[in-house]
């Protein structure tokens, strides 16, 4: 999108595809529509820098600040006897109903991604992978941590074996899958740590957590606790 605003503004690209000032307007003003919205899930659901429901909350203010901001009204120099409409003094001419709605759906669409549940389902991936990812999980570095926080199945008895037996079985009571649950699990305790743990590491990439590809697993039970 950001490949297509750019070129597009452009005189000679301007002239070339469109003929009237106000539908390249409309058109690159509907792109951004789309494009702040995307660039939202993107930082918000990747939590590496707006994490925590303060920062998510000015993010998505700011986002609608920016929505809101590309409605731009006609420059009249002698104001009108009658005060027009809302849609009549907008710059998009007959596109302005059609660039409003656009604009409230990507407002509503940002303020969305304030639920945790949202995020979650964002952060599942689009393509699922044939096979897991290999984990390297340093137990001996999370002995402050309850095991039962993490292997709740030895409490409640939801389930037998590794974390993925039960979260990638497909239980209808299980709607997010693994990647989405144990990516909001482990970031949201290293990000944002409960008081009482003095001692916690940042995690920065994907490898802090998964092994490279030409290193095997350690162990089996590493790989089930992924």
């Amino acid at each position: 999108m950001l490949t297509a605003l750019v070129p597009l503004s452009t005189s000679r690209m301007r002239r070339a595809f469109w003929s009237r000032h106000r539908s390249f307007q409309a058109v690159h003003v509907a792109i951004a529509c789309v494009l702040v919205p995307t660039c939202a899930a993107h930082v918000i659901t990747a939590g590496h820098f707006v994490h925590g429901p303060g920062r998510i909350a000015w993010y998505v203010a700011l986002s609608g600040a920016a929505l809101f901001a590309l409605l731009r009204a006609r420059a009249n120099s002698d104001p009108p006897a009658n005060p027009p409409s809302l849609l009549s003094r907008m710059v998009f001419s007959r596109h302005s109903r059609k660039i409003l709605v656009l604009v409230v759906a990507a407002s509503l669409a940002t303020v969305a991604m304030l639920s945790r549940s949202s995020v979650l389902v964002l952060r599942e991936p689009v393509v699922a992978r044939a096979a897991p990812l290999k984990v390297d999980f340093p137990h001996d570095r999370h002995r402050e941590v309850n095991c039962i926080e993490c292997h709740h199945n030895f409490v409640d008895r939801t389930g037998n074996g590794g974390c993925f037996s039960c979260h990638r079985s497909g239980r209808a009571e299980l709607r997010l899958g693994a990647e989405a649950r144990f990516h909001d699990f482990c970031l949201g305790c290293h990000r944002d740590p409960r008081p009482a743990f003095e001692h916690h590491g940042p995690t920065t990439g994907c490898s802090s957590c998964h092994l490279p590809s030409a290193r095997s697993t350690r162990t089996a039970l590493h790989t089930d606790c992924g």
